[in-house]
């Protein structure tokens, strides 16, 4: 078995055994059948806390007050999840000096990287599919009349600026070797890229729009304009951010 391989299994069983995957899965379905729910639900609720003889006219729930909840929330909590689990993957072998075993028995620090980071990138893939899955299987339980969601705008590009910051991730861990810098790095670059959405100019290109509430255009039957640019702009700055951070990773006295 390759290296690649080998350093793959042994995050994935690390991953089992702390029971971090049962956990993030768990997260993942419970929020995706919760967004149906809680759109059903929502009306009835108003109408029972409502005192003191007003009125209020509450619309009926629909598949999309459900697509709705998705998009306000989902994406942005599995990827919290998968981050939170992950953000001291490579700095905590580090400091244990487990690495140091590894790294002598000839493993390239390239491997290593890529193996941690490819498992990462795969657990947040099946995280969102579940979510996903989780409230489109029990929106079309729920509800009568639906329409098919835009996978691509539902699916592929939360995926998509999620991988970005996953990137970033990995790329300040080995710059600063702590969680603090870590998850610091990753906040300023969300930071960033929200201010940069002010901004007409970059507006068609901006990834984190990706991961916006797109529920507007969740069931138009061609993927929006501008989407296939946001999510090539992603892929580059996460392709960018992984080679800069195995160049760094390489170079580091550990």
């Amino acid at each position: 078995m390759n290296p690649f391989a080998v350093f793959a299994k042994k995050e994935i069983s690390e991953i089992i055994k702390t029971y971090r995957w049962l956990i993030i899965s768990l997260i993942a379905i419970a929020l995706g059948f919760s967004c149906p729910i809680f759109a059903k639900l929502t009306p009835k609720l108003l109408e029972d806390y409502v005192t003191g003889g007003i009125t209020i006219n509450v619309p009926e729930p629909t598949y999309n007050d459900s697509w709705y909840q998705y998009f306000k929330d989902c994406p942005l909590i599995c990827l919290v999840s998968v981050l939170l689990c992950f953000v001291d993957s490579i700095s905590g072998e580090v400091r244990s000096g487990s690495i140091i075993n590894m790294l002598t028995k000839g493993v390239s620090r390239t491997v290593f990287y890529l193996s941690k980071y490819s498992v990462m990138v795969v657990i947040y893939a099946i995280t969102l599919f579940l979510c996903f899955e989780a409230c489109n299987i029990y929106t079309n339980v729920l509800f009568e009349d639906t329409a098919k969601v835009n996978f691509i705008v539902s699916y592929v590009a939360p995926l998509c600026f999620g991988i970005l910051l996953l990137s970033l991730l990995f790329l300040f861990e080995v710059v600063f070797l702590n969680v603090i810098g870590s998850l610091g790095g990753v906040i300023a670059a969300y930071i960033a890229l929200m201010l940069l959405g002010f901004c007409k100019q970059f507006e068609d290109y901006n990834p984190v729009l990706l991961f916006s509430n797109n529920s507007a255009v969740a069931f138009d039957a061609d993927t929006p304009s501008g989407f296939a640019a946001k999510i090539l702009v992603a892929l580059i700055i996460s392709t960018i951010a992984t080679i800069s951070g195995i160049i760094i990773f390489k170079k580091k006295q550990i």
